[in-house]
């Protein structure tokens, strides 16, 4: 094993260092000794969300979040485990999850709960059926809730994205309600002037909503919505629209996919995975679509560990989808499903197969060229980039305008340029005119902002880090007719 270096302790201020570590304990002691002597009868949060549970009338789903085991661990001993309490809800079923759930038990709590979203109708009435559920963010994403309308958010998360995910488990195609509510518990006055916390989550989801846009308030702020390409498939009631746009931004995980397989594993084994050899291929009917599915992974061994690389072709449009969570839509089937190849797909295969290794070639190469570039922007540059962030939310401002120049200003430049920058934001926040704080930027862009160099394996790259088409191994593809 590989001796870490040691630095000597004089290179330390070991006293101080000792002064500082008894100070945070002394404030820690402090803290504990404050909240140790409260008990569930004095804890004002907890009664105020008991007062909400059981002031909802009979039959209404409830969806309560938080970010911490600990904390819906405690929820739940006092909702759930307490007898008074329990008997003023009634028979209202109570469960809990959080990242200790194992699969199988998650999956079947998210049915229970959500049974008619979750292709279990017959649960809906029995006692199977689960009416309140307490849950940490391990289950914001990738799930369909929609037999709820009342979602309640216990603490407000540091990430914007975590609050958007939360909603969106509800706030879902496919809901029977017109009007989903989302009760927010805020930080009392006295914490939120220390903290920041509603301030600084508002300012990101403004930023947000700035840049993609949101369709439903998170915090209670006021919408700005957006106009999509996604509209006109929402008015037609495509189902698929709030999937891909999580996917898209990042808002969706490979939980999904992870259940199926699980549920695949224990039903069949692993042996059954492990004898399917290379390029093994499948074909099925699917209304509306016509293409091929291709997964490969990255020979050898990457920067990044093993590369998967999950493709759709579209013989309609000619276009290549790398959204794993759409392409899991169109390939999951049943095991009894008929098997269906298209005879005309098959003659084309071999050119598909070259368009879509080309494009993933180009993708990956591209994407190791923005990684490979320098990030690192002076403090100064930084506030002129997160002024120019700001000016998108200013009234009738050109917004394909403004999100070029935070591009271009987002790289690295020399000092002279970024002070030149600066002064032109200084007196924008002076009250100057945000059309010359524009001007200026842009002359700056123009001259002096570097341009992304294109990927080749000479440049700043180790070649044999660079993907290349004989890379590629095709692990197997499906024909969707």
């Amino acid at each position: 094993m590989r001796q870490a270096n040691r630095l000597p302790p004089e290179t330390y201020d070991v006293q101080r260092l000792n002064d500082s570590l008894d100070a945070d304990l002394q404030a820690l002691r402090g803290v504990f000794d404050l909240v140790h002597p409260i008990r569930p009868a004095d804890d004002k949060k907890l009664l105020r969300l008991r007062e909400l549970l059981a002031s909802q009338p009979a039959g209404t789903k409830v969806l309560v979040f938080t970010a911490f085991r600990d904390t819906v661990r405690y929820l739940y001993r006092w909702i759930a485990q307490d007898r008074e309490f329990a008997a003023m809800l009634g028979d209202r079923r109570i469960q809990v999850i959080h990242g200790d759930t194992d699969v199988d038990t998650r999956v079947n709590i998210v049915r229970a709960f959500a049974p008619k979203s979750n292709e279990r109708p017959e649960w809906v009435g029995t006692e199977k059926e689960i009416d309140i559920l307490l849950s940490t963010d391990v289950l914001s994403e990738g799930q369909n809730l929609q037999d709820c309308a009342l979602l309640i958010n216990y603490d407000l998360h540091w990430n914007p994205t975590r609050m958007i995910q939360r909603a969106g488990r509800i706030d879902r195609i496919g809901t029977e309600f017109d009007t989903l509510l989302i009760h927010n518990f805020f930080p009392d006055e006295g914490l939120e002037r220390l903290l920041g916390l509603v301030q600084s989550l508002q300012n990101k989801i403004r930023q947000i909503d700035d840049v993609v846009g949101l369709d439903a308030s998170v915090l209670g702020e006021a919408i700005n919505p957006k106009v999509f390409n996604t509209i006109k498939r929402i008015e037609k009631e495509d189902d698929t629209v709030i999937d891909e746009e999580e996917a898209e931004a990042d808002l969706a995980s490979d939980e999904g996919l992870i259940r199926h397989l699980a549920e695949f594993i224990k039903a069949s084994g692993t042996q059954v995975l492990s004898d399917l050899p290379d390029g093994i291929h499948s074909g099925k009917h699917v209304r509306g679509h016509r293409g091929v599915f291709l997964y490969y992974q990255r020979r050898g061994e990457s920067p990044a560990g093993t590369d998967h690389y999950w493709r759709y072709y579209d013989t309609a449009t000619g276009e290549i989808e790398d959204n794993r969570l759409a392409i899991a839509d169109l390939i999951r089937c049943k095991l009894d499903e008929p098997r269906l190849v298209d005879p005309d797909l098959k003659s084309q295969i071999h050119s598909i197969m070259e368009m879509v290794e080309d494009g993933i070639v180009d993708s990956v190469q591209h994407q190791e060229t923005i990684q490979a570039a320098p990030k690192e922007l002076s403090s100064e540059q930084s506030a002129v980039v997160v002024a120019l962030q700001q000016a998108l939310g200013r009234p009738g401002i050109d917004r394909a305008r403004v999100l070029n120049l935070v591009t271009a200003l987002s790289q690295p430049m020399l000092s002279a340029p970024v002070k030149e920058a600066r002064q032109a934001m200084l007196a924008l926040q002076r009250g100057g005119d945000v059309d010359t704080f524009l001007s200026v930027c842009e002359s700056i862009a123009e001259k002096y902002a570097p341009k992304l160099p294109i990927a080749t394996p000479g440049m700043d790259q180790n070649p044999s880090s660079v993907l290349k088409k004989e890379d590629l191994r095709l692990i197997c593809f499906e024909f969707l007719s």
